[in-house]
């Protein structure tokens, strides 16, 4: 692993911090506008790499199906409470009739 440089935080927001990537990273990996990159968290170190990192060592998240069965849910409450988790990880999110029922695109 190569040393490249120190950065320091800026505000981003009322409660983030973010940095810029480095110059001659985003030169030798032709990173562009929009390109999504892949950020790893191992204990205090953060891992960005353009291509995805398999392996056992990766705790991938858990789907929203995951998350419901894990809670129990009965199937009434379900469909809103899908809904709830979609806003709250800021995933798709799908319309909610009177009932709490989702109602089509």
């Amino acid at each position: 692993m190569e040393f490249i440089t120190t950065k320091k935080t800026m505000r981003y927001g009322e409660n983030g911090l973010s940095i810029a990537l480095p110059k001659g990273w985003i030169q030798s990996c032709e990173v562009g506008k929009g390109q999504e990159i892949n950020i790893y968290q191992d204990d205090e170190k953060l891992i960005i790499s353009l291509d995805p990192i398999e392996g056992p060592e990766v705790k991938k998240p858990k789907s929203i199906d995951e998350l419901l069965a894990e809670l129990n849910t009965p199937p009434e409450k379900r469909a809103r409470m899908e809904v709830v988790l979609n806003q709250l990880l800021g995933t798709k999110k799908k319309p909610v009739g009177r009932e709490g029922r989702v109602t089509p695109d």
